[in-house]
């Protein structure tokens, strides 16, 4: 079994080398590390060259920069050559038995196609801040329901995963997930149209009516780098409801009446604080248009206020 490692790079020569590091550190040596540099302007590129002398593993390539980190990522996707896939981002890092554990639960789980595991958060000075990111907040205890099978470590949700996803927490992230190559291929990779959040809408589309699997490991760490996207909150926001607004479409299909009723409160809330970050930066029309589509997912006397309120804002 062979996994490709994608790793979307730009502007990153201060973390990149303990991100390939942890490649190397693997305990499992089958791999093959996919690094794409997205028109870095410091000494990535320079790094990226010569870790790739170093090992015949490491592949090197550069492009102009796209600005989105989907774009890099499934470039990477193109050119990767293994059983599996998964992602690390340049400024963090996977913990030495991550490529070995998910080997063997792919071994041993040969119906699964997709598996996550936990992960730790640190600083950028690399002190822990969460050291089982997940368990922090009581996910399998949430998502117990949905669980099929359990053995130790290794877990298999059922189908209707998806179905806590939408209504509970995503709990996927890019760097805990692995995913067989040709599934990820079928689905589509990637969107280029996100800006923020084509992460999580793969993830959606990926989890739609199969079994996850998923081990109880904090097998890859985020670090909170303060230059990261989602630092700058209007993107965020804006991304965020925008994922979930366009899976809202595709749920509505497979979830119950209450499970519908729960995903649209939490969109229209999503809406809402679009719509509360706009009035309060004084942008009537924004403010009035998620306060609107708030207002649609969810019809209420608040919605009613919140509307009045943005629409006395001054021009």
């Amino acid at each position: 079994m062979k996994f490709s490692i994608i790793m979307p790079a730009f502007n990153c020569e201060h973390f990149i080398d303990e991100a390939i590091q942890s490649v190397l550190n693997q305990t499992y040596e089958n791999w093959e590390l996919i690094l794409i540099d997205d028109g870095s302007t410091d000494r990535t590129w320079e790094k990226i060259l010569e870790w790739q002398a170093s090992d015949k593993r490491i592949l090197g390539f550069t492009q102009a920069n796209s600005g989105k980190p989907s774009t890099a990522r499934n470039r990477g996707v193109e050119k990767a050559s293994g059983d599996y896939i998964c992602f690390l981002d340049s400024d963090d890092y996977f913990s030495t038995s991550k490529l070995q554990l998910f080997n063997q639960f792919f071994n041993k789980h040969k119906q699964i196609e997709l598996c996550f595991s936990d992960l730790k958060t640190s600083s950028e000075n690399d002190e822990v801040i969460k050291s089982k990111y997940l368990e922090d907040r009581s996910f399998l205890k949430l998502s117990n329901e949905h669980i099929s099978c359990r053995e130790q470590k290794e877990i298999v949700f059922n189908d209707s995963f998806y179905h806590f996803m939408c209504c509970v927490m995503t709990a996927i992230y890019t760097i805990t997930i692995v995913i067989r190559s040709d599934l990820l291929k079928d689905i589509g990779k990637f969107d280029e149209n996100f800006v923020v959040g084509e992460d999580v809408d793969l993830w959606f589309r990926l989890a739609l009516n199969r079994p996850v699997g998923y081990i109880d490991e904090a097998l890859a760490c985020y670090r909170m780098n303060s230059n990261s996207i989602t630092k700058e909150n209007e993107r965020y926001m804006l991304g965020t409801y925008f994922t979930h607004s366009t899976n809202l479409l595709r749920a509505s299909a497979v979830l119950s009446n209450e499970e519908r009723h729960i995903y649209k409160n939490k969109v229209s809330e999503m809406a809402e604080h679009l719509g509360y970050f706009y009035r309060v930066n004084g942008q009537r029309e924004n403010a009035l248009k998620y306060y609107k589509k708030s207002y649609t997912h969810k019809p209420s006397a608040k919605g009613i206020f919140n509307l009045l309120k943005a629409y006395m804002l001054t021009v």
